[in-house]
């Protein structure tokens, strides 16, 4: 009888010894673990509600579902052990989805996992740490077979599949969207959870208190309503699509500086009366030039505002707008609104914003420092002081433009301009009075005085041959009408200011012999010290001539952008009280 016990407990210890370390005793259909840790579906399989991975060496298992569906509700992977899930069957793919009624998938990670493509996610995932407090550890032996790969402990790779629910990642777990792979469901990282991204991914939910660093591609990236409640880092060469943060639309801004970094840069949104400030995030990882990244709040309706204050000594030429985090390709001008402020239509996805810096130079100049586009809603007064606002009466008989009360302050000079060729309409049926008119412009309308006589070309590098104000500027640097923001610079779409319509048109005098020694005090103007150096004699001789007073009784505006309206005026007033 004793040989008889001795001889099956003999038996059952040579079972014991069969049994590999991940062995789990509450499964429906028990994993058989090949020599190389794999476990390969032959049969739809269900495991029980919880089963544990764990060896007492740094062992990768590996469950190949092969075209078949693996259901479970919580698998967990020991500290000391790693776990891939993949299909060898790269065609039609298999499987995971949860077997109980919550219908959620757990993975409990104290080692490591590996979500490998070709596999399909049918129930939301979750994926969090395993702490050693909860830890079911059911190995019956030591497993001893050599380590397929080095571990390190709370590591998840997501390297794909099509995940139809959320994959939540949180409790202090690090994961990670390897590059070139493609995760089609929305990630969530929750607080004290870490990510990665290098691949694509096209939802990412960052929460409070979660670390995410992106240099891949999120087509929808969803943020905290603070910002900085999270620590976001997102590389240069990360493309992402649209934003949201807490319960408003939001974009990503990235400002970079052109010719150094020679300046301080806000940037908001505006929607009607109310202004939403951008959130600084802060550098923008691997950029060059360092870009400085912000988050926006984005009404379809609002318009996206950056306001630049230059460092002494340089001006801003422009501001340009691009799609993506990286300045290059295509861009637009943004539109200058006046002191050194920039505005856009809110755009529909990240954007990249660069801020075109020169130096002044210090002979004269036509450019004190503001820049943008022509033909954007602009401001300012009416030149010589007639500050009345549109009015609302019929246009004058013979102009085309809808826009040209006969009653507003600017009628007459419409007429004049349009009738003597030197200004038409921004469309066949509207003048755009309150629009800006850009250097170029004011350039071609003398030019245009003059027959168009040709010259040699300018040495402005932004100046494109064969462009329609090429010649103008051309024949205007020749004669010293201009000088140009700097030595190789004349930025033609930059809005001309009404002191540099003073400086360009007393310039103007000069070449064609007129009497420029009329000359006014200007110090009963407030904002007279707001005017630039190469200006003051030009204004005091305009404002003395009657070309340009004040936009009030105490105010010149000199740095204020000159609308339609104020130019036909002053180039009126030019003709008749000048050029006589």
């Amino acid at each position: 009888m004793k040989k008889r016990m001795l001889s099956a407990l003999l038996a059952a210890s040579m079972v014991l010894t069969m049994v590999p370390a991940a062995f789990a005793a509450d499964t429906v259909n028990d994993i058989q673990w090949s020599d190389e840790g794999v476990y390969k579906l032959s049969e739809d399989t269900t495991l029980r509600s919880v089963y544990t991975i764990d060896a007492d060496t740094n062992t990768v298992y590996t469950i190949d579902v092969d075209t078949y569906t693996l259901k479970v509700d919580t698998l967990k992977v020991g500290e000391n052990s790693g776990l891939t899930i993949n299909s060898s069957n790269t065609a039609t793919g298999g499987a995971i989805e949860a077997s109980g009624t919550s219908g959620n998938i757990t993975f409990e990670v104290d080692g490591s996992l590996e979500l490998g493509p070709n596999v399909t996610f049918n129930s939301p995932i979750g994926i969090y740490k395993l702490t050693k407090d909860t830890a079911t550890v059911q190995s019956v032996m030591p497993l001893s077979r050599a380590v397929m790969d080095a571990q390190n402990n709370g590591k998840v790779v997501i390297n794909g599949g099509t995940y139809t629910q959320p994959v939540t990642i949180g409790q202090s777990l690090e994961a990670t969207v390897p590059q070139n792979t493609e995760v089609d469901g929305q990630i969530v990282v929750e607080d004290g959870a870490t990510l990665t991204v290098e691949g694509s991914v096209k939802t990412l939910s960052v929460q409070a208190g979660a670390t995410v660093t992106i240099n891949g591609k999120v087509d929808a990236l969803t943020l905290p309503a603070d910002v900085n409640a999270a620590d976001i880092t997102i590389d240069a060469g990360a493309e992402i699509g649209t934003t949201q943060a807490g319960d408003f639309a939001s974009i990503l801004v990235a400002v970079y500086p052109s010719g150094g970094n020679h300046g301080t840069v806000e940037i908001y949104s505006i929607n009607g009366d109310t202004q939403y400030n951008a959130t600084d995030m802060g550098a923008l990882e691997g950029s060059d030039p360092v870009g400085n990244l912000y988050s926006v709040r984005a009404d379809t309706s609002a318009k996206l505002v950056v306001k630049v204050t230059p460092d002494t000594g340089y001006q801003v030429d422009n501001v340009v707008v691009q799609p993506g985090l990286v300045a290059s390709g295509e861009y637009t001008t943004m539109q200058s609104e006046g002191n050194n402020t920039f505005t856009c239509d809110m755009p529909t996805g990240a954007v990249a914003l660069t801020v075109q810096y020169s130096e002044m130079s210090s002979s004269s100049s036509d450019d004190p420092g503001t820049s943008g586009g022509g033909g954007g809603a602009g401001g300012g007064g009416a030149a010589g002081g007639d500050t009345e606002t549109p009015g609302t009466g019929e246009q004058p008989a013979d102009l085309p433009f809808g826009d040209v009360a006969s009653s507003a302050w600017y009628a007459e000079a419409v007429r004049y301009v349009y009738e003597n060729g030197m200004m038409n309409g921004i469309s066949a049926n509207s003048f755009g009075p309150n629009a800006t008119t850009n250097r170029a412009m004011i350039v071609t309308i003398l030019h245009r005085l003059e027959n168009t006589p040709a010259a040699a070309s300018s040495s402005f590098t932004d100046v494109v041959a064969g462009s329609y104000y090429a010649d103008a500027v051309n024949w205007a640097a020749a004669n010293g009408i201009v000088n140009g923001v700097s030595a190789t610079s004349f930025a033609p779409n930059t809005a001309v200011t009404r002191e540099q319509m003073a400086a360009i048109l007393y310039r103007y005098a000069q070449y064609k012999g007129y009497s420029i020694t009329a000359s006014n005090s200007l110090t009963d103007y407030a904002d007279a010290s707001q005017i630039s150096s190469y200006a003051i004699a030009a204004m005091q001789w305009a404002n003395a001539e009657g070309l340009i007073t004040g936009v009030t009784s105490t105010t010149l505006n000199p740095v204020g952008n000159a609308t339609r309206a104020e130019v036909a005026t002053i180039l009126m007033r030019f003709c008749e009280n000048i050029a006589k």
